[in-house]
């Protein structure tokens, strides 16, 4: 459970840090410091939990999450880029529904209830949040008729 939770954390931290910086710097410059600061936070650790892989079709599926890891990164600072985060922040709940569907296709874990009705609450609440921050930025109406 705390890894879960700071996992979390840190994934909040990461999007926020990205909303940040991304309204000051271009997307490269974003893009390339995560991966260096990343890399310096590892390094101290890596000698100790490292062991090289033997297997091809391991390094394969390493590049690859590093890959798609960079591509998603890099979609996240665009969005960042070109809406507010009440609009951005829902698309984070589809990770809720991939992880839950790749969990089920992939290790056959069904999830149960509390994992759902958590899951309802934080998609609910994020959903209330845009809903009413779009409320609050609303345009008056241009009815006059009255």
């Amino acid at each position: 459970m705390i890894l879960a939770v700071g996992t979390a954390c840190a994934n909040a931290l990461y999007s926020v840090a990205t909303r940040v910086v991304a309204a000051y710097d271009g997307p490269e410059t974003t893009l390339f410091y995560t991966g260096l600061v990343g890399s310096l936070l590892i390094l101290p650790i890596a000698p100790f939990v490292w062991a090289s892989p033997t297997s091809p079709l391991t390094w394969l599926a390493m590049a690859g999450t590093a890959g798609f890891g960079a591509l998603g990164h890099w979609m996240l600072i665009l969005a960042h880029r070109r809406a507010p985060a009440s609009v951005v922040a829902p698309f984070f709940y589809a990770q809720l529904l991939w992880a839950t569907l790749l969990g089920w296709l992939v290790f056959g874990e069904v999830p149960d209830r509390w994992t759902l009705i958590g899951g309802a609450i934080v998609m609910g609440s994020g959903f209330y949040l845009l809903s009413r921050e779009r409320a609050k930025h609303r345009p008056p109406s241009a009815d006059v008729s009255a």
